[in-house]
């Protein structure tokens, strides 16, 4: 502290303990700024990519419907909001690169690929007058013990987007 007040005392202007408070605090308040901004540009990056990670997550899920569950229109629907219902869409890592670079990757917890397209063509076998009495909870049960797999969700990677920012200061997605 004695030689920090020596080094300022050699300069023009007057220091006391009050005023080395105020700069002190006044560096303090500027990190904050500056931390809140990268946040915050996280926090808009973040919100985007979990926008975008949620539709691709339902787009593959109406692929999936639709490549085997072709005979109910109620069975494909009854799928997708099975599947929607037991999985969950988040952002697990945003890294800003740069100040106009970054990137999101996306994972989705849900029961695996292999379960849930083996759960869709049972589903898409099942005769369209029996298709309402279709118990996809027992169904996924059974799918686990035949194939000695577990019927349990788990965190598996979705997608990860590369985002530039524009001019106007917004973030997109670098296709």
């Amino acid at each position: 502290m004695h030689i920090v007040m020596d080094i300022l005392s050699l300069s023009s202007f007057p220091v006391t303990i009050e005023s080395m408070k105020k700069i002190s605090v006044a560096i303090f308040c500027l990190f904050f700024v500056l931390l809140g901004g990268c946040t915050s540009q996280e926090g808009k990056i973040e919100k985007k990519a979990q926008e975008l990670g949620e539709k691709k997550f339902q787009e593959l899920l109406q692929q999936e419907a639709d490549e085997n569950i072709k005979q109910s229109d109620w069975l494909n629907k009854a799928y997708l909001e099975f599947m929607t219902e037991r999985s969950e869409v988040s952002v697990s890592e945003v890294k800003l690169q740069s100040e106009s670079r970054a990137t999101a990757t996306v994972i989705v917890k849900s029961y695996p690929v292999s379960l849930r397209r083996t759960l869709a063509k049972i589903a898409g076998g099942i005769e369209n007058s029996r298709s309402r009495r279709f118990n996809f909870s027992e169904a996924l049960s059974l799918v686990g013990q035949q194939t000695g797999g577990t019927a349990d969700t788990v965190e598996q990677p979705l997608i990860t987007y590369k985002f530039n920012k524009t001019s106007a200061g917004t973030w997109v997605v670098e296709f």
